[in-house]
């Protein structure tokens, strides 16, 4: 067995830095949901809300976002279970795009298929 490191100790995820915490996510970060407006009444879209959803995939290997090629508008978010979420919300692909994750650039709602 190889030795510990200085300034590290070993966990049950592996070897972190001494002065670190291993702890819940949940306990120091707020776990959403998206969801995606009624397509039914078109004033929910087309709005000024960027709107991440699986057709962003590929600007889900950047390291943030900040745009989307959908967007809803407030009514559509008022309406519906999406939230805006803010500048910097962990963003992660729970479905087909399964584990690709980005940083939200700036105000933006998700569809259902995002964990953030």
């Amino acid at each position: 067995m190889s030795a510990v490191p200085v300034g590290f100790k070993q966990t049950e995820v592996g070897l972190i830095p001494v002065d670190w915490k291993r702890v819940q996510l949940t306990t120091v970060a707020q776990l959403e949901s998206g969801h995606t407006p009624s397509r039914r009444n078109p004033k929910y879209w087309n709005g000024s809300i960027p709107w991440v959803s699986l057709h962003d995939t590929d600007a889900l290997d950047d390291r943030e976002i900040h745009s989307t090629q959908q967007s809803v508008t407030q009514e559509g978010i008022d309406n519906s279970s999406a939230r805006i979420l803010p500048r910097g919300t962990v963003v992660f692909s729970r479905t087909a795009t399964v584990g690709k994750t980005t940083v939200l650039g700036c105000n933006m709602a998700t569809s259902q298929d995002f964990a953030n």
